[in-house]
Parts: structure tokens; sequence; C-alpha cells
């Protein structure tokens, strides 16, 4: 894959998240290089499942920066994020119900390609 900027897919520089008044990470780096494959390794507690829904969008970060692709994404909504090719789906089962079949496959398309693909009424 070929990035805008010509560098890393996705690059975090000392990303900062706090639920309330608890922080949860504190200066997370990490780059992803164009065709890599990086996972996120580590006990309870440490901070993967924060670090991903920071870079999705779904949690608010409180300093730092995300950059996919050379844009600056942190601090956008997951709706904005969705359309830069990156959308986070949770693991099976633990979104309940709504969860189950078609809806973590639908995730990742934009707004405009899941209406076109919803059933009419």
């Amino acid at each position: 894959m070929i990035t805008r900027n010509g560098g890393a897919r996705l690059e975090i520089r000392d990303l900062a998240v706090a639920y309330g008044d608890v922080q949860a990470l504190w200066g997370i780096s990490l780059t992803v290089e164009p065709g890599e494959i990086v996972a996120l390794v580590g006990p309870n507690g440490a901070g993967k499942t924060t670090t991903l829904r920071a870079v999705s969008g779904i949690v608010r970060v409180v300093s730092g920066s995300i950059e996919l692709d050379g844009a600056e994404i942190a601090g956008r909504g997951p709706h904005e994020i969705v359309e830069h090719g990156l959308v986070h789906v949770p693991r099976a089962g633990s979104c309940g119900r709504a969860c189950r079949s078609r809806k973590p496959c639908s995730s990742g398309r934009t707004p405009r390609e899941r209406a076109a693909e919803a059933p009419r009424r």
C-alpha cells in the first residue's frame, strides 16, 4: 500500500488517554510501516484496547498525535476516521446481540455504502 506521506502507514506519538480523571495511557508511541503486521500484546489492563479505541476515535485523546497515511486523525470521531479506511471491530461476542452477524461485516463500510446496502421498507 502506498501512503500519502511516503512513510509510515500508522504513526502514534506520545499518546495519552484518560477516562474522566483516570489516566489510562501515558506516552504510547508506535509506528506501522506499509506491509507490516503488528500485534499489541500484554496483560489485562495494559492499554491494548484503549490504544485501539483512541486510534479509531472511540475515546478522546488527551495529548499526542495519531497519523494515518500522513493525515492527523487524533481528535476525530469514528465517523470521520472510517472515511480513511480504519474502523474498530470489537472481538466477537463483546458487543451483544446487535453485532452477531452482519454488523461487524458492515462496520468498515462508509455510511453511504451501508445505506446503499440497507434493506428497503
